[in-house]
């Protein structure tokens, strides 16, 4: 009887280290769940709340999220963007091989940054950055896409302009709309960007640059100078 009496209190005490071992192990795996949804709730609440206007996709680009900035930004809603591409903002405006990098880029598996002019549902123009990036799971497969777009505000330079380029005594008329310089009706071909104030634009051969003052424009291409002035 004494024996068996030594035996079940090794049982007893065997079954005791066992709950502890439980509630230590439960305690330890719920405090890291409560981590985990800290975590999430801390990157979604900045994700809705940023200034910059974030979607995602599935693999097949179809749109699942999008965060209030779009909404702001594009005066598209939630529901309206759900199951559309990001071809939903499409201007018409980019040049084939812009897209063609960029599908090489994703459809790679890489990330993919560059500039869009991109058409509002108002159907009014804007300029942005835009960042793609795959988002990979723990097999390192990529089901979803991340899109970034960065609003650039472009400086106000909407209208027609007349330039003249230096020593080439050139003079030529362009319209800049949405941030994009285009040869005016009857002029040689005068094409460009504006990024903030810095400006960047094409006439013949030459790349000039410059930045934007007021209703002034003005830079250098070596050591050809250029300017411009608003004329309405």
């Amino acid at each position: 009887r004494g024996s068996l009496k030594a035996r079940l209190g090794k049982v007893e005490e065997a079954l005791k280290d066992s709950k502890r071992w439980v509630e230590e192990e439960l305690a330890r795996r719920n405090a890291e769940l409560d981590e985990s949804d800290r975590r999430l709730r801390l990157v979604a609440t900045v994700v809705e709340q940023a200034p910059v206007s974030v979607v995602i996709t599935d693999s097949a680009g179809r749109i699942e999220y999008v965060n209030p900035a779009f909404t702001r930004i594009t005066g598209y809603g939630p529901d309206e963007a759900r199951g559309q591409t990001p071809r939903l903002l499409n201007s018409g405006l980019q040049e084939k091989e812009k897209y063609r990098d960029l599908w090489t880029a994703i459809l790679g598996g890489r990330q993919w940054s560059g500039e869009f002019i991109n058409r509002r549902k108002d159907g009014s123009l804007y300029t942005q950055d835009q960042t793609i990036a795959p988002v990979r799971d723990a097999k390192d497969a990529c089901n979803y896409w991340c899109v970034a777009h960065f609003w650039i505000v472009p400086a106000k330079v909407e209208g027609t302009w007349r330039a003249s380029f230096g020593e080439l005594a050139l003079t030529q008329q362009f319209q800049m709309v949405s941030g994009t310089l285009r040869g005016a009706p009857g002029t040689s071909k005068v094409t460009g960007r504006l990024r903030g104030d810095q400006i960047t634009l094409t006439a013949g051969n030459t790349r000039y640059t410059g930045r934007v003052n007021g209703s002034t424009m003005e830079g250098m291409a070596g050591n050809i100078g250029w300017s411009a002035n608003k004329l309405k």
